[in-house]
C-alpha cells in the first residue's frame, strides 16, 4: 500500500513540517507520520491534483519496465516521492531497499544515495518519526550529490526508518521507509 506525501496541496508528511499543507479535516491524525506510527506500512508517492495537474513526481525502482512492473513495485512499496524535481535517492538497511521489511540481527546500517538537482540544504534520517541523524546545509558543502552510510548504535526492537533531504530550492525528496525487526 501507498500515500500521497505530496500533492498540489503541499507535504503531508506531519503537522509543521517543511513545506506544510493545510489540514482541510481539521482533525488530528490525518497525516502521514501518524498513519506510520500506527502501524501501517506504506510506500511513499507524490502526485498532482486531479483538478489541476500539481507537481508531485513518484519514482518507482522496477524489475521490469512494464504495467505489471509498475504495479508490482507499488505492491512492494519500492517508490519515493519528490515535490516535484526529479531527485535520485536510493535508500538501504543491510541491503534491503526502500518498502521491504528486514529481520536485522546486528545494527542497521543506513545506506543513502542522494543526486539532486539543486544543492542541498538538509538531510535528515527518521526512525519511528523521529530525526536520528541529520546534516545540515553547512555540513553537506553545498554538494547536490551526496551520499553516507549510518549505523543505528541504538537500535534495539522493531522500528522503520525513512529519510527526507530538501534542496536549496525547497524542493523535497522522501524515501519509502524501510522496517526493521529483531
Amino acid at each position: 500500500m501507498v500515500v500521497e506525501i505530496f500533492q498540489e496541496r503541499r507535504s503531508a508528511e506531519y503537522r509543521d513540517c517543511p513545506d506544510h499543507t493545510y489540514n482541510p479535516t481539521g482533525l488530528e491524525g490525518c497525516y502521514v507520520q501518524d498513519a506510520l506510527a500506527k502501524g501501517h506500512k506504506l510506500g511513499f508517492v507524490s502526485g498532482g491534483d486531479h483538478n489541476h495537474m500539481g507537481t508531485g513526481v513518484t519514482a518507482l525502482l522496477v524489475k521490469d519496465v512494464s504495467q505489471a512492473g509498475v504495479m508490482e513495485a507499488l505492491q512492494s512499496r519500492r517508490c519515493y516521492g519528490t515535490s516535484g524535481d526529479k531527485i535520485f535517492i536510493d535508500f538501504r538497511i543491510n541491503d534491503a531497499f526502500m518498502g521491504q521489511e528486514v529481520v536485522i540481527t546486528d545494527k542497521p546500517a543506513i545506506k543513502v544515495k542522494i543526486e539532486a538537482v539543486s544543492p542541498l540544504k538538509s538531510v535528515v534520517v527518521f526512525k519511528n518519526n523521529k530525526i536520528i541523524w541529520q546534516k545540515n546545509k553547512a555540513r553537506i558543502n553545498g554538494k547536490s550529490n551526496f551520499d553516507f552510510v549510518f549505523t543505528d548504535n541504538e537500535f534495539d526492537k522493531d522500528s522503520y526508518y525513512y529519510v527526507r533531504a530538501i534542496q536549496d530550492n525547497d524542493q523535497i525528496v522522501w524515501s519509502s521507509p524501510i522496517w526493521c525487526t529483531v
